[in-house]
């Protein structure tokens, strides 16, 4: 009896060896029932190639701590406005049957922005940890909430740059492959920001989302060695494909002339050369301990942010590539491809084999060892049975293995040979009904339509040993559940093949492909409303440009009360109509995803001059006062789109004038709340003593068309837009506005803007462009080719530029404009006005034309587009035609003025430099 329990001893010392010689490190379980629940929701999908890597170390760190439960948002392959209500409505019903969680753990931007705008109705009050996030100062932002805070993805860009430059001293250049995305936006923000350690070196980005792949491929593979080219992002391109991260490192390095770095370890070992580079496990390990700490009593406020650990990773075969030798990197750089020495490959078979030896003589020596000893190693074989359980009960979905007979009959017979409890719940089975269900359920709960399709794929698959992969629907109560399945053959056994099968629950997946097929007939259908838009634009702004011209030209030749009185009504009604113009296109712009944000130098202490001086005698003439309280601005320039913050101030403004009777107040302040490194946080208040805003409308006062039904408000109807239009741009530039009314009392609008300062380079750039000239100093004896096909806006355009003292030459058409200009005498035309939109020739067609010419003004003369087609006007499509500058309809003629007085003076200015 001693002697079988000795080699029953044995037996089980020799297992446990070759589990540590073999096997994963993994941690015990905890079997309690009261463990936190913790919701790890991930920005990516499973098969991301670093999620398995941050999963084990949440995994390593939290099992037996923790109940967890994972979501994946697959955001790096569909839009994250498309799939968020599907996550949430996931997370609630969670929550439903279980309860709030008690710690949630984010990986990268759109979990943690998730997190964020659902913080009140899903996570309140709930510690959140975050990990991943490439945008630091989002990051930042989140912390000011006392239960927040994490790990920021630092990526290790000037050490990556640092250790490039040693290996090649003669670099000027240093690229960043990135794209449009949150993290990519989040690394290419981190890329500039090394750019302060590296002043003698030339910055740029190849943005992978506005170029075709083939495009991407011909701007990498220009770049010589004067350049290090440093892999970021690339998960999207022009043509919408989705590259994961291992697909767009091989991409570049395979276009690549020279080496490309990397500042992460996804991707090297496929291409890339290497770089000091972050580790997810342990990035992800690194938030996990602050949960566990919390969950240990720790108070979640008592930690910031913190920055994952580094280190180099080199590729061998690429070092052999580019002959780069080993001694020219750190001593502590690790790396990939290295084939290693007959010990070092075996290694895993020699130590486990070595200890098994030692074991067997130790145990030869001690084979009266004691029987305390082998309950412990009966009791380590025990928690690492629980710790697997725990791991399979919690994993989403669950595992299976299954023989599978196709010999007799039509049915399968599917054998369990093992299953977790996931695929019992998925059945809304316990694991004793599961067991008792057999091969039943195939016929019992996969819906009846799937089954066969179901039955033909396995038996199809199965005789051939080949991989089955399908999606069924499978009943659940009431309900429906969509089931994703993959099966690995993995053994034979009595002559039927044994399957590995995975089930994990597709019904998001499935959602969110509807909503894919929803997105894009609605993109078919925006593409047809923008063309109906483009030509109802035009159409109506034509006719509206001569109303408004005559009324500016008959202003200016009466001294009559009476009728400046009726041009000035005349002129208001006018403008109202362009505003609803403007407003109906910039939705719909806003709706398509056509308006884009156009940054420019301002002096941050002239950001809201021109508003309020075009506001002020408006409340002047209605009686309004006007306060304004404007902070303390530092001295810095800002990268901002001045011309969006103008139209955001000037709705709320002229909003609160609009709503405040006589007599009463309006106020604005204007402050400065935060002061980073890189941008300011703005924050500005609208204050006014008007009719105020209803509890009731308030919720809705965003949406478009939205109109409080008030008698008060009647005669101050507008189209409904402004607000939302507001809305939408402060959140297309990151920031936020709310509402707070009282009816009788007033109303408080309250927006936050992030604005980025501007970079020395944006400053030069822009001083260099600044001119103090006016237009009467350089107008006066110039002279103009128009070409406009419309009578009546020729008409008006002439008269203008004739108060100007500007001569004018008329061209009804393209073709005309382009014979007109070939025939001239060199130095006839100081500038040439070109309509877009017009018969035998258009204005694209006609400007490209003479950019091809060989006439000698053809580099220098200004060609400036006029165009009542607001909607498709912006300036891309115009300056690749090599125009110079753009007019929208109807024209401003002050803009007009100063546009032809600086264009002009750039023409003169390039013309004695090629002299």
């Amino acid at each position: 009896m001693k002697k079988i329990r000795c080699i029953g001893l044995l037996c089980v010392m020799i297992g446990v060896v070759m589990c540590a010689g073999f096997a994963l490190p993994c941690r015990a379980a905890s079997s309690s029932g009261d463990a936190p629940r913790v919701l790890m929701l991930s920005s990516y999908s499973y098969d991301w190639e670093s999620v398995p890597k941050q999963l084990n170390g949440v995994n390593d760190v939290l099992g037996g701590h923790a109940k967890m439960d994972t979501i994946f948002m697959d955001t790096k392959r569909k839009d994250y406005n498309v799939v968020k209500q599907s996550i949430y409505d996931d997370i609630a019903a969670r929550e439903a049957a279980e309860g709030p969680y008690d710690y949630v753990l984010t990986g990268d931007d759109d979990a943690l922005n998730f997190v964020m705008e659902y913080r009140d109705q899903l996570f309140k009050d709930v510690p959140v940890v975050f990990e991943g996030v490439n945008t630091e100062a989002r990051a930042y932002e989140v912390s000011q909430d006392s239960k927040c805070t994490g790990v920021v993805e630092a990526f290790p860009i000037e050490e990556t740059i640092k250790i490039a430059r040693e290996l090649k001293p003669g670099v000027t250049k240093v690229v960043g492959v990135t794209d449009d995305s949150v993290s990519g936006k989040g690394s290419t923000a981190q890329f500039y920001d090394s750019q302060k350690k590296f002043s003698d070196l030339t910055y740029e980005t190849v943005n992978c989302s506005v170029l075709t792949k083939d495009q991407i491929g011909e701007k990498v593979a220009a770049y010589g060695d004067d350049t290090i080219i440093l892999f970021l992002m690339m998960s999207t391109d022009a043509q919408h494909h989705t590259y994961s991260a291992l697909e767009g490192a091989g991409f570049i390095s395979e276009k690549a002339r020279v080496p490309v770095y990397k500042a992460d370890e996804i991707g090297i070992g496929s291409g890339v050369l290497g770089g000091q580079v972050i580790s997810y496990y342990d990035m992800a390990a690194q938030a996990a301990k602050i949960i566990l700490e919390c969950i240990n009593g720790a108070n979640i406020s008592s930690f910031s942010i913190q920055t994952t650990q580094t280190y180099p990773l080199f590729d061998k075969e690429v070092m052999s590539q580019f002959a780069i030798r080993q001694s020219q990197l750190p001593a502590n750089t690790q790396y990939v491809n290295n084939h290693p020495a007959f010990f070092e490959e075996h290694r895993q078979v020699l130590i486990p084999a070595t200890l098994i030896l030692l074991v067997c003589l130790v145990f030869i020596l001690i084979m009266g060892g004691s029987n305390r000893k082998y309950k412990e190693l009966l009791g380590e074989i025990h928690e690492k049975d629980l710790m697997l359980s725990n791991i399979l009960a919690n994993i989403p979905g669950g595992v299976a293995v299954y023989s599978i007979n196709t010999k007799n009959g039509t049915m399968p017979y599917l054998k369990t040979k093992y299953f977790s409890d996931g695929v019992a719940r998925m059945c809304g089975m316990t694991r004793e009904e599961y067991s008792k269900a057999g091969s039943m359920v195939i016929g019992g709960l996969v819906v009846a339509e799937d089954v066969t399709g179901l039955i033909r794929e396995i038996k199809e698959k199965a005789a051939r040993k080949e991989r089955i992969n399908y999606r069924f629907r499978l009943k659940k109560g009431t309900g429906i559940m969509w089931i994703a399945s993959s099966s690995v053959y993995i053994r034979e056994e009595e002559g039927l093949p044994v399957y590995y099968t995975v089930f994990t629950d597709a019904s998001l997946q499935i959602r969110a492909e509807q909503q894919e097929v929803a997105v894009r007939k609605a993109e078919a259908e925006n593409q047809a409303k923008t063309q109906f838009l483009s030509t109802i634009s035009h159409d109506m702004r034509t006719p509206l440009n001569g109303i408004l011209g005559l009324t500016t030209l008959l202003q200016n030749k009466t001294s009559d009360p009476g009728m400046r009185e009726d041009l000035d009504q005349l002129e208001t009604s006018g403008r109202y109509l362009l505003q609803l113009i403007n407003d109906t296109l910039d939705m719909s712009k806003i709706e398509s995803g056509k308006m884009v944000l156009a940054p420019g130098v301002v002096e941050g202490r002239k950001l809201v001059d021109n508003v309020l001086a075009l506001i002020a005698p408006i409340a002047d003439k209605k009686g309004v006062v006007l306060d304004t309280k404007i902070g303390s601005f530092p001295e810095v320039c800002l990268s901002i789109d001045q011309n969006r913050v103008d139209q955001i101030l000037m709705n709320l403004l002229s909003n609160a004038v609009k709503f405040t009777p006589a007599g009463g107040k309006v106020t604005f302040e204007c402050s400065v709340l935060a002061e980073m490194v890189d941008e300011l946080n703005v924050q500005m208040i609208v204050r006014d003593t008007g009719s105020g805003i209803s509890p009731d409308y308030l919720p809705t006062i965003f949406e478009p068309f939205s109109q409080e039904e008030n008698n008060r408000l009647t005669v101050n109807r507008d189209s409904g837009l402004g607000l939302s239009i507001t809305k939408r741009m402060v959140e297309m530039m990151a920031g936020s506005i709310t509402i707070d009314s009282t009816p009788g009392e007033g109303t408080i609008v309250t927006v936050m803007l992030p604005m980025a300062k501007a970079t020395d380079g944006q400053i030069k750039a822009w001083k260099s462009a600044k001119k103090d000239e006016s237009w009467a100093q350089v107008l006066p004896g110039k002279r103009v080719l128009l070409c406009e096909d419309q009578p009546l806006n020729a008409n008006i355009t002439m008269r203008l530029l004739k108060s100007q003292g500007v001569q004018t030459d008329l061209a009804e058409n393209g073709k005309k404009g382009l014979e007109t200009f070939l025939q001239s005498e060199p130095g006839t035309y100081d500038a040439i006005l070109m309509d877009v939109r017009m018969p035998v020739m258009d204005g694209l067609t006609a400007a490209k034309a003479i950019r091809a010419s060989t006439h000698s003004q053809t580099k220098t003369i200004p060609v400036i587009a006029m165009t009542a087609d607001a909607f498709n006007g912006d300036t891309a499509g115009t300056l690749a035609a090599g125009m110079n500058a753009h007019l929208s309809k109807p024209v401003e003629p002050a803009v007009m003025y100063a546009l032809l007085a600086e264009q002009m003076q750039k023409s003169q200015e390039g013309q004695k430099k090629g002299k």
